[in-house]
């Protein structure tokens, strides 16, 4: 298997955890999914857990990159920047079925797996982070990381609703309230 292979696996991997859980997907249904035999999967990712840490750590640097990362761009605006971030979100959450693989994985296996709850609490510090990044001129950094913790907590809540009643207009409002912070004041 090739790197892109591997690559391949982890996300047909992020699909079947967002959709099916973690518990509920087999190394066998990844395989089927990928086109391979189960023990293929084996040879690049020594357990089921191994390869959903991979797959953790491939959302979170997704997010570092093409998410979290329009927060810090100083070379544009707070308003641009938090456009770029909302753009980015909802992008991201509208573009497949499944909702969201952290805060899927927070509430499944969040309290069982601290391996997992490591990793998940440090893509959600880092989506904190960033909201407050665009929020501290305005409101200064302790609000700013209040306000972003409700903001994140919002949006997970937004992306189940949307998920629930298939409508994007959950995610769309909670985004919109991030909006309306920024213009407030």
């Amino acid at each position: 298997m090739t790197k892109a292979s591997k690559e391949l696996v982890i996300e047909h991997s992020l699909r079947l955890f967002k959709v099916q859980g973690y518990h509920n997907t087999s190394m066998a249904d990844i395989g089927t999914a990928c086109g391979l035999l189960k023990g293929s999967i084996y040879n690049y990712f020594s357990s089921k857990e191994a390869l959903a840490l991979a797959v953790i750590k491939f959302v979170h640097d997704y997010f570092k990159q093409y998410v979290f990362a329009h927060a810090y761009d100083e070379t544009r605006s707070e308003t641009e920047r938090l456009a770029n971030f909302i753009q980015a979100v909802e992008a991201y959450f509208t573009a497949e079925s499944g909702g969201c693989l952290m805060g899927n994985l927070a509430l499944e296996v969040g309290d069982t797996l601290p391996q997992f709850a490591t990793r998940i609490r440090a893509y959600f510090d880092d989506w904190t982070a960033a909201i407050a990044h665009l929020l501290t001129p305005q409101y200064g950094l302790i609000q700013a990381k209040q306000m972003a913790l409700t903001v994140v907590g919002n949006t997970q809540g937004a992306i189940m609703m949307m998920r629930l009643y298939q409508k994007p207009e959950f995610l769309h409002l909670a985004n919109q309230s991030l909006a309306d912070l920024l213009s407030q004041n």
